[in-house]
Formats: C-alpha cells, sequence, structure tokens
C-alpha cells in the first residue's frame, strides 16, 4: 500500500464500524482463518502433519467468510494444522 492511502491509527479497532470507517467504507465480508484442536492422531505421520507449531497443538484449519451481517458466505474444507491457508 502507498503511503498516506489509510490514514495511520495507534488505537486498536474494536467494533466493525470503526474498521469499515478506518478501511472499507463499502466492503462486503471480512475474511479469517481458524484453528481448531483436534485429539493427538495415533498414527505418527499423521501426528506429525497435523501439528502446528504456532498453536503448540494438533490442528485443522479452516477458513471463513463472513458478511456485514454475520451470514457465512463461504467455508472451506479442513486443511490440516501444518498447512498454510
Amino acid at each position: 500500500m502507498p503511503d498516506g492511502l489509510y490514514k495511520r491509527t495507534r488505537r486498536r479497532l474494536r467494533i466493525i464500524a470503526e474498521v469499515e470507517e478506518e478501511f472499507f467504507p463499502d466492503f462486503s465480508a471480512f475474511i479469517d482463518a481458524i484453528e481448531q484442536e483436534i485429539p493427538r492422531p495415533k498414527n505418527k505421520r499423521k501426528r506429525k502433519s497435523y501439528y502446528s507449531g504456532k498453536k503448540k497443538k494438533h490442528t485443522v484449519k479452516t477458513q471463513h467468510m463472513i458478511n456485514r451481517k454475520g451470514l457465512i458466505l463461504h467455508k472451506t474444507k479442513h486443511k490440516k494444522g501444518r498447512k498454510k491457508t
């Protein structure tokens, strides 16, 4: 992003209205990824592929797209905790 495109802010944006005002007055959706903990797999190979170093747990990741009204527009399938979304 070029400097000056968005005004700089030092405070944390806490509600959707503040984010809209700061960045996108006409935005349509938020996209976020979630890591969800799962039981530790028995198989050593599976255990390694589901281990998330970030969370220090075995996880699966899911990505959601949610509109302004809170309705889920799109949800991806689970991915192994080690994979990037």
